[in-house]
């Protein structure tokens, strides 16, 4: 078991290299806690304390590397109105396919598919990225 310090600056001090080390691990807040020998009810506390004191410039997390896999798609050059054809039978749904002016597409762990244009608003994708990291 870690040595837990006695003063608050070092309790502080203690939890916040815990609590990033448990960010940067990619393991839920329990099995870093087990892994490392700690409660994870206080790692949850001392979350909890320093999410309520950031500011929400601070609430945005710093930027981890994530594994990606990146596939070329070669999209059909557009072509001239034809005739409308017979209906056809239905199939199955399929993915929709990527717009012409899609900067490029991610998709998540969870398959959340997200198109960003190339004139996107760098922002509101940190934002959307936060979101969907968060824990639920």
């Amino acid at each position: 078991m870690s040595r837990i310090p006695r003063t608050f600056k070092e309790k502080r001090r203690f939890w916040l290299s815990h609590l990033e080390a448990w960010r940067d691990s990619g393991l839920s807040m329990a099995a870093y806690a087990r892994q490392v020998g700690i409660s994870s009810k206080s790692l949850g506390y001392w979350q909890g304390k320093e999410r309520h004191k950031a500011s929400p410039a601070d609430a945005i997390q710093r930027p981890r590397l994530v594994p990606v896999s990146v596939a070329a798609v070669t999209l059909p050059e557009p072509s001239e109105p034809s005739e409308p054809s017979e209906p056809s039978e239905p199939s199955e749904p399929s993915e929709p396919p990527a717009r012409r002016d899609a900067g490029l597409c991610l998709v998540t762990r969870q398959g959340q598919r997200i198109e960003i244009q190339t004139d996107f608003d760098s922002v509101t994708l940190q934002r959307l990225l936060a979101m969907l990291e968060a824990p639920a």
